[in-house]
């Protein structure tokens, strides 16, 4: 079967799903250091019309820490319709300055489509011993499309200037004790990224799995790392 017939098959068993429930972890790394964690639990029922989510976030230092714990839970026809707000972890804006960039837009939406083509090409479909497949992309160096680049750094202008979930006050205090307070931004570039899903013989997503890769130099030249790897187990 062909990797487009595979992922045809996931895509059309997920629409066709009516309970998503899992887990999410994340972590951030700064050469060594971990400067970050998010893990969370999420619930949507679309037969019963019912979701929840839960989410503990730890950010920073020793100098200085954002801790986060909440708790959601949501009935009615929000949680019956599609399968869920997925692009609200896209870029979102105000005015048409942000359409091009959000996607909203004729070039965002062009930049969307040529993005994908490239995955597309470098997916990888494998079989497992165990009966799962495994759905695979990897970029390394300048492979990486300058279209996912592009919405890399407009995505860290957004959460540096507005403080992203965590509030512009809380942000700002953590970013001025980050370690990684003295990159200099035009220096960041992604080094590998990496996405593997496994599923099911039927077609079902058991796990998803992403990893970043990027370096950068602080304004005195000294060479950094930085890396995120984010896992979604579904139950």
């Amino acid at each position: 079967m062909s990797k487009l017939n595979v992922l045809y098959n996931v895509i059309k068993t997920m629409k066709e799903q009516t309970l998503f429930e899992g887990q999410v972890d994340v972590e951030l790394k700064y050469d060594k250091d971990v400067l970050g964690t998010v893990n969370g639990t999420f619930l949507k029922d679309k037969e019963n019309g019912r979701c929840e989510k839960s989410v503990k976030v730890q950010m920073g230092t020793e100098e200085y820490k954002f801790e986060h714990e909440g708790k959601m839970k949501f009935e009615g026809k929000g949680c019956s319709e599609g399968h869920g707000h997925h692009h609200g972890f896209m870029f979102h804006g105000k005015g048409h300055e942000h359409q091009g960039k959000c996607g909203h837009g004729p070039k965002g939406k062009m930049g969307h489509f040529m993005m994908m083509l490239k995955v597309l090409d470098k997916m990888q479909a494998t079989d497992l011993e165990d009966g799962r497949r495994l759905l695979s992309i990897q970029f390394e160096g300048d492979e990486i499309p300058k279209e996912c680049i592009a919405m890399m750094h407009h995505k860290m202008k957004m959460h540096h200037e507005n403080g992203g979930s965590c509030g512009p006050g809380k942000m700002k205090g953590m970013l001025e004790q980050c370690p990684c307070k003295d990159i200099d931004k035009e220096t960041i570039k992604p080094e590998k990224i990496e996405l593997q899903m496994f599923i099911s013989k039927d077609n079902k997503v058991l796990s998803k799995t992403a990893s970043f890769e990027l370096s950068a130099k602080d304004h005195e030249g000294e060479s950094h790392s930085m890396s995120l790897e984010a896992n979604i187990d579904m139950k």
